[in-house]
C-alpha cells in the first residue's frame, strides 16, 4: 500500500459576497484560504503553502474571525461564510473536533452562495476524508467511500454558476481521489480495485470541459515555465496540474496493489496515455 497525502486545497477563492464584505472580512477570509492550503504532489518548487502572506497561523485566524463575530452579531450571512471557512480552516490543520463543531455552528439558511453550500452540505464527508486520507480505509468503510463519492457528485451537479466553478473542480478532483484511495486501500479483490480505478479516472475525466483533454494531447512546453503562484486558482492550468497528479497517484496505486486496469477500461486519451505510456 502507498499512503495518499493531503493534496488538496480547501479553500481556495471562496469570497464573501462583496455587499457584505469590508476590508478587515477579506483579510481574514485570505488568511483563511492561505491557512488551509496544501502542497500539491508533483509540483515540485510550486508549493501553494507558501504562497505570499501565508504566515498566518489557523490559531491567529480563528482568533479574528471570532472577534468579527461577537463585534457583529447581527451579520448573519457574512458570520455563515466566515464559520464555514473557519472549519474548511480547522480541517486541513487537522484540528477534526474543532472542525465538527465550527461546521455545527454554520446556519445553511445564511448562506448566499451556492458553493458554500455545497460544502457545508458536504461536511460529513470532508470531515471523513481528512481524518482518514493519511492512513488506510478500513475494509468496513470502503462502501461509505463509494457513497461520498456519490453524494460530492450530486451537489457538483447543482454548481452551474460560473462563480462556482472553482469549487466544482474541486469537488471533481476531490471525488476522484476518494475513488484512488479506495482502488489503493482495497486488499480482498482485484476487480473491485479495478472499477474502484476506473471509476475514479473516468468520472473526473467527463468532469473537464468539453476538448480540454484533445488541447492537453497536443500542448507543447509542458510543464510551463515560471508558474505564478496565482496561476494556480482555477482555469485549464489549474485542472491540467490535478489532471496529472491523479495520473501519477494512479500508476503508483497500480503498481503497488496489483489493480489489473486494461487500456481500454480508460475512455478519455489523455488519462489512457499517462496510464500507459511512460516517459
Amino acid at each position: 500500500m502507498v499512503g495518499f497525502a493531503l493534496i488538496l486545497p480547501l479553500v481556495a477563492l471562496l469570497l464573501i459576497p462583496a455587499c457584505t464584505s469590508t476590508r478587515n472580512v477579506r483579510r481574514m477570509v485570505t488568511e483563511a484560504n492561505l491557512a488551509s492550503l496544501s502542497p500539491e504532489l508533483g509540483l515540485g518548487a510550486i508549493n501553494p503553502e507558501r504562497a505570499s502572506g501565508a504566515d498566518t497561523s489557523w490559531q491567529e485566524v480563528s482568533r479574528r474571525i471570532q472577534a468579527f463575530v461577537d463585534a457583529h452579531p447581527n451579520d448573519k450571512a457574512t458570520i455563515a461564510s466566515l464559520r464555514l471557512r473557519q472549519a474548511l480552516m480547522l480541517l486541513h490543520n487537522k484540528q477534526f473536533n474543532l472542525a465538527q463543531a465550527t461546521f455545527s455552528e454554520v446556519v445553511r439558511s445564511d448562506l448566499h452562495e451556492s458553493r458554500d453550500k455545497a460544502l457545508q452540505d458536504l461536511r460529513a464527508d470532508l470531515l471523513w476524508w481528512y481524518k482518514i486520507a493519511d492512513g488506510r480505509i478500513p475494509a468496513d468503510e470502503l462502501p461509505v467511500a463509494v457513497a461520498a463519492q456519490n453524494r460530492i457528485q450530486a451537489v457538483r451537479a447543482t454548481l452551474g454558476n460560473r462563480a462556482d466553478a472553482p469549487v466544482a473542480d474541486w469537488l471533481a478532483i476531490w471525488q476522484a481521489w476518494i475513488g484512488l484511495k479506495a482502488a489503493n486501500d482495497e486488499q480482498d479483490n482485484p476487480q473491485t480495485r479495478r472499477s474502484y480505478l476506473t471509476n475514479a479516472v473516468n468520472r473526473f475525466a467527463t468532469s473537464l470541459p468539453a476538448g480540454e483533454t484533445a488541447a492537453w494531447l497536443t500542448a507543447t512546453n509542458w510543464p510551463p515555465d515560471n508558474i505564478k503562484e496565482s496561476d494556480l486558482f482555477g482555469g485549464s492550468l489549474r485542472r491540467h496540474l490535478r489532471a496529472d497528479t491523479l495520473v501519477l497517484g494512479a500508476r503508483t496505486a497500480i503498481e503497488s496493489n496489483e489493480i489489473p486496469v486494461l487500456t481500454n477500461d480508460i475512455a478519455d486519451p489523455y488519462f489512457r496515455r499517462g496510464l500507459f505510456q511512460r516517459p
